[in-house]
C-alpha cells in the first residue's frame, strides 16, 4: 500500500518545514490538508503549488493550540477528502522569556500548540484509524528537548518538545498494530524550501566549519525543510512499516544521542 490517495493532515503546513512536507507528500500522491492558524496566503500559495504539480489540496485555518479547534480541524478535513489516514504534526511555537521571567500564559501557550496539541488530534484520530487498519502519525520534536535550550527557545519549549517524544511512544502503544507513531528531531533549520529560494537540492558539500550553539555540524550544513521531509516521507511509507516509536534525528550528527 502506498500514500497515493491517502488523506494527510500537516499541521503548520503553509510555511517551513511544514510547506516542504506538503510538496514531498503531495508528490508521492496524498490528499494534502494545509492547516495554517494566520497567514491564509502563505496556505494559499503552498496549496497553489501543489496543484500545480497535479496535487489535490486544501489549505483550513485552525489554531491547534486550542483544544476545541483540534476537533473542528479534524471535521474540516474528513469533509474535504475524507476520513485522515496520515497526520504530521508540525505546528509548533518558541518562547521569549527564561524560567523566571516566564508567565504562567507563555508557559501554557508553548505546552498547548507544541505538546497538547498531538494529544488532542491523536484522540480525535486514533479510534478511526485503529477501526480502518491503518494510521502513520509523524510528530515534529527538536534536538532541543535533549539539549534544554538553545538559541532563543528555553526550558517551556525543551520541555514541550522532550514531552512530545513520550506522547509519540505511547500513540506508538496504542494505536499498534496498525498504526505506527514517530518523532523527527530536527536542529538548525532553514526556513524556506531549497526550491522557495530557488536553491539546487541536494545541496553541494562544503568544507567551511558550520556551528549552532557552539557545536560544530558535521555535515557542514544547516538543514533544509527537504531534509526533514525526506524523513517523514519515509516513515509514512509502507517501508517503514515495522518502525514505531522511535524518535528519529535528523540533525547533520550534532546531536548523536
Amino acid at each position: 500500500m502506498s500514500i497515493e490517495g491517502k488523506v494527510t493532515l500537516v499541521t503548520g503546513g503553509s510555511h517551513g518545514i511544514g510547506r516542504g512536507i506538503s510538496y514531498a507528500l503531495a508528490r508521492e500522491g496524498a490528499r494534502i490538508v494545509v492547516n495554517y492558524s494566520r497567514d491564509q496566503e502563505a496556505a494559499d500559495q503552498t496549496v497553489a503549488k501543489i496543484e500545480g504539480m497535479g496535487g489535490e489540496a486544501t489549505a483550513v485555518r485552525a489554531d491547534v493550540g486550542e483544544i476545541g479547534e483540534c476537533k473542528a480541524l479534524i471535521e474540516k478535513a474528513n469533509e474535504a477528502f475524507g476520513p485522515v489516514d496520515i497526520l504530521v504534526s508540525n505546528a509548533g511555537m518558541g518562547q521569549r522569556n527564561k524560567i523566571a521571567d516566564t508567565p504562567d500564559e507563555e508557559w501554557e501557550r508553548v505546552i498547548n500548540v507544541n505538546l497538547r496539541a498531538t494529544f488532542a488530534l491523536a484522540r480525535e484520530l486514533l479510534p478511526g484509524m485503529i477501526e480502518r487498519k491503518y494510521g502513520r502519525i509523524v510528530t515534529m520534536s527538536s534536538s532541543i528537548g535533549y539539549m534544554g535550550i538553545g538559541g532563543s527557545s528555553f526550558s517551556t519549549y525543551a520541555a514541550s518538545k522532550a514531552g512530545l517524544v513520550g506522547l509519540t511512544k505511547g500513540i506508538a502503544h496504542e494505536g499498534a498494530p496498525y498504526v505506527t507513531a514517530n518523532a523527527i528531531v530536527p536542529c538548525i533549520i532553514r526556513k524556506e524550501t531549497a526550491e522557495d529560494r530557488g536553491e539546487a537540492w541536494p545541496p553541494e558539500p562544503t568544507q567551511d566549519d558550520t556551528f549552532y550553539l557552539g557545536w560544530r555540524v558535521p555535515m557542514n550544513r544547516s538543514g533544509r525543510p527537504e531534509d526533514i521531509a525526506a524523513a517523514v516521507k519515509f516513515l509514512v511509507s509502507d517501508e517503514s512499516c515495522f518502525i514505531t516509536g522511535q524518535a528519529i534525528q535528523v540533525n547533520g550528527g550534532i546531536l548523536m544521542p
